[in-house]
């Protein structure tokens, strides 16, 4: 019994110790093929009411309660949430027709914020490349480079749902 009580609290300061070194920043990037024009694709990319219909979190939260500030398109876009699985707020930095949108993003009452971006690649036969990107850093010390390790498994498929539906949606004009 000593020995598996002395064993627990080892491992418990070995990962204690270890999370105090792990990096605590993160990184999460996907990307979609469309076949559409730019200004179809950054219609429902630059406008917070357009990103109602193909949100992915949406989907993953039904109690989320989303509100929309004054300005829902372009430069100074804000929108707030609450639901079962957390907070935020998020604000559109830039606004570009040709290269995309990026944004600051906050979770759980302002304590982490992160920059996000969805960015436009024009290819060649009038497709386009979409990045979803977002990076920040976990600021819970011990246990938050440990989220960070994982951050790329845990929005990555919501990511690419949002890029999914985004990509149906900008093609056929409605979801599959």
């Amino acid at each position: 019994m000593k020995l598996i009580l002395k064993s627990l609290i080892g491992l418990w300061v070995i990962i204690m110790v270890t999370g105090l070194f792990l990096p605590k920043d993160y990184r999460i990037e996907r990307f979609t093929i469309v076949d559409a024009d730019l200004a179809t694709l950054h219609a429902y990319v630059q406008d917070l009411e357009q990103w109602q219909v193909w949100s992915p979190w949406l989907e993953a939260d039904p109690t989320m309660a989303v509100t929309l500030g004054s300005i829902t398109a372009g430069p100074g876009a804000f929108q707030s949430w609450q639901g079962e699985s957390g907070n935020g707020e998020l604000l559109f930095t830039q606004v570009n027709e040709q290269t995309g949108v990026s944004y600051d993003i906050w979770f759980n009452q302002k304590a982490d914020k992160a920059q996000g971006a969805i960015q436009y690649e024009p290819l060649d036969g009038g497709q386009i490349k979409v990045i979803w990107t977002m990076q920040g850093e976990v600021s819970t010390p011990i246990f938050g480079p440990y989220l960070a390790l994982f951050m790329d498994g845990m929005v990555g498929p919501s990511f690419d749902l949002g890029l999914y539906k985004l990509k149906s949606l900008v093609e056929t004009g409605t979801i599959h």
